[in-house]
């Protein structure tokens, strides 16, 4: 009848309700921030549409696509790299982990200023809140979560006095 099939777990309990390790949390958000870019280098007009822009003036339509595809597209790339380079070793790039965390943490606070000041956002600016702090509580918790190594520093061995040395 053919081999019996094999668990994945091969004997190794499951384990539930585990959280991700800082790696893959880095990876994920990662990921999730060269997608925005790409999609704000590629399709710009889509993504002022996503955050609720128009173009009011055709004759400022290329400033507008171009500051789209710097803003959302080049910068997000960018950060997005150095998210997924530093996840390769989070313990040895936990600053950089930090660092971009601590950036959409501050994009989050400046939305939530604009709710101070100007009012409610509606559904998709409290949603921009939300998927900010979600993005940046993840990474600085990534990176503040990744083990400490204490790197050893080598004894240096004394040498035994030696018998033809003056006394001090």
């Amino acid at each position: 009848m053919g081999q019996p099939r094999r668990s994945l777990t091969a004997g190794r309990p499951i384990a539930y309700g585990k959280s991700m390790t800082p790696r893959t949390t880095a990876i994920v958000v990662a990921f999730v921030i060269l997608l925005l870019g790409t999609a704000g280098l590629i399709y710009p007009e889509r993504v002022l549409g996503l955050l609720g822009f128009a173009v009011q003036n055709p004759s400022h339509a290329a400033a507008a696509m171009g500051e789209v595809r710097a803003t959302y597209g080049g910068l997000f790339l960018v950060m997005g790299l150095a998210a997924l380079l530093a996840a390769l070793d989070p313990v040895t790039h936990r600053g950089r982990l930090r660092l971009i965390g601590l950036l959409w943490l501050g994009a989050c606070a400046g939305r939530l200023l604009g709710v101070y000041l100007d009012g409610n956002p509606g559904l998709p600016g409290w949603a921009a809140v939300a998927f900010e702090f979600i993005v940046g509580g993840a990474l600085v918790v990534a990176a503040e979560r990744a083990p400490v190594v204490l790197h050893e520093v080598p004894v240096a061995v004394a040498a035994p006095p030696s018998a033809a040395a003056p006394p001090p």
